[in-house]
């Protein structure tokens, strides 16, 4: 866990250098965003499935 920023910083400044968009994205985390808030809705009805838009 401790170098963790350090290669998250490493990845980002490469992607800089090299002209590509970083990765995850910041779709990739909206997404996963969306996940986890159908999780917690659906724990709060029972574990009822709860649709997500893609």
């Amino acid at each position: 866990y401790e170098h963790t920023f350090v290669h998250q910083a490493r990845d980002l400044v490469h992607a800089i250098a090299e002209g590509r968009r970083p990765e995850p994205s910041f779709a990739d985390g909206l997404q996963v965003q969306r996940v986890l808030a159908a999780v917690e809705e659906s724990a709060e009805k029972n574990s009822v499935y709860t649709p997500i838009a893609v």
